[in-house]
C-alpha cells in the first residue's frame, strides 16, 4: 500500500503523514485487522467505502467519511472495537487513532487532501 500525507483544505493542518491507500478489495477487507495501535501520523484511507466495522480489533478509533470531493460529511469518534458505521453519501473513509478528529479540529464540511 501506498503511504500519503493528508491535509485539512480548512486550515492547512497535516492530519497525518503516514496515511496507506487501501484501494483494492483485498487492502479494503484487510483494513487495521492485525494492528494494536495507530502510531502518531498512521491511518487509514478505505477507497470506495461508505459503510466500515471494527470487529476483530484490538483498539478504538476517529473514522471520518468524505464525500466524492473529500469534504468531511460524518465523524465517529472513539469508534470501539466491534461497532460498525455507514453514511451512504460517503465515497471515501479516513481511519485514524482515536483522538486525532478532536485534537486536528477537524469537522463536518471541511476539505481533505491527500
Amino acid at each position: 500500500m501506498r503511504k500519503l500525507s493528508v491535509i485539512s483544505m480548512s486550515d492547512n493542518q497535516l492530519i497525518g503523514d503516514k496515511i496507506k491507500l487501501a484501494d483494492t478489495f483485498t487492502t479494503r477487507l484487510k483494513g487495521l485487522l492485525g494492528k494494536s495501535e495507530l502510531q502518531e501520523g498512521e491511518g487509514l484511507i478505505l477507497a470506495p467505502c461508505n459503510a466500515i466495522h471494527c470487529i476483530g480489533m484490538k483498539f478504538a478509533i476517529d473514522v471520518i467519511f468524505m464525500n466524492k470531493y473529500k469534504q468531511v460529511v460524518w465523524l465517529r469518534e472513539n469508534m470501539k472495537p466491534g461497532t460498525k458505521e455507514a453514511k451512504l453519501d460517503a465515497v471515501f473513509v479516513l481511519e485514524v487513532a482515536s483522538g486525532v478528529v478532536k485534537e486536528k479540529g477537524i469537522e463536518i464540511g471541511h476539505v481533505l487532501s491527500w
